[in-house]
């Protein structure tokens, strides 16, 4: 996917991937920290690290480890979570491309919502290279049908209408090119809400406020057409990268399959639930470089 979609995630002050918030996040945090305190003063890289949610938790809990980062997008070193405890964070690296040996090799290997994003096409040995002989891996995958899943089917279905030919956005933004009225955005806004379409206050609310606001720049005498395309420039970020994340979750089986090879032992794929509800919100999956 785009990396711009990332990019925007993180600058507009993204610390989790989607759909990590409130108590899920609370309970991977203190995951990171309990495993954190099972190591000893050891190297670790955190693959797709975004602005460096887990190794911050897992500095923590010890603070003998020399924590490394990597990730796609172009985070800045001011913007990474506890970045003056981090050793290094290699910040805009594709790791689907072989340039690899530029990072170095690792004690531990950890990810959360990062490694699944990846080429399937780059089988799991693509990335061996990474830890030293006998180094361990620890990464949290989006499960295909868990919590987090089920969410971004239900969101990306709500973009989509939001962002369909004729829809709110479409007609907004003829609006602002001076192509139609506001009334028109505002009768559609009301057949959108008046519709059986699924509507949540934290997406559709989002959408329509952002356009109302607009809107009353717009009366107000201030050229908004600018301010519209950002706008929806954010909205279909926020789509693609919804969309890459229903792609990228993992059944057991699927992630027992790509994380084993003939340069792995002892691989384990665990679920991980939400404690209260015994939700189940993504898979662990565990194992050794030969």
């Amino acid at each position: 996917m785009s990396r711009i979609a990332w990019d925007s995630f993180w600058e507009l002050g993204g610390t989790q991937a989607f759909g990590v918030e409130g108590r899920a996040a609370i309970e991977l945090n203190e995951y990171w920290q309990k495993f954190s305190q099972t190591l000893n003063a050891e190297s670790v890289l955190d693959l797709c690290a975004g602005r460096g949610a887990v190794g911050t938790q897992m500095l923590l809990a010890n603070s003998r480890l020399s924590m490394y980062g990597v990730d796609y997008a172009k985070v800045t070193p001011e913007s990474i979570d506890g970045n003056a405890a981090w050793e290094e964070f290699f910040s805009g690296f594709d790791l689907s491309k072989d340039q690899l040996e530029r990072l170095g090799s690792y004690d531990i290997c950890v990810s959360q919502f990062g490694i699944e994003y990846l080429h399937r096409e780059k089988a799991f040995e693509h990335f061996s290279c990474l830890m030293k002989p006998g180094g361990r891996f620890n990464f949290l995958v989006h499960l295909k049908g868990g919590a987090i899943d089920t969410m971004a089917s239900e969101k990306v279905k709500e973009l989509e209408v939001l962002l369909r030919s004729g829809g709110v956005l479409d007609t907004a933004e003829s609006f602002f090119m001076g192509r139609g009225s506001a009334g028109e955005v505002v009768h559609t806004i009301q057949d959108f809400i008046a519709s059986a379409d699924k509507k949540t206050k934290s997406v559709s609310g989002q959408v329509i406020s952002g356009i109302e606001k607009l809107i009353s720049m717009t009366r107000e005498g201030h050229s908004s057409i600018d301010f519209f395309r950002a706008f929806k420039q954010r909205v279909q970020n926020d789509f693609q990268r919804t969309e890459s994340m229903r792609h990228s979750a993992m059944s057991e089986d699927e992630a027992l399959s790509y994380f084993s090879s003939e340069l792995t032992t002892s691989v384990r794929v665990e679920y991980v639930f939400l404690r209260d509800c015994m939700e189940k919100v993504a898979l662990s999956v565990r194992g050794q470089k030969v």
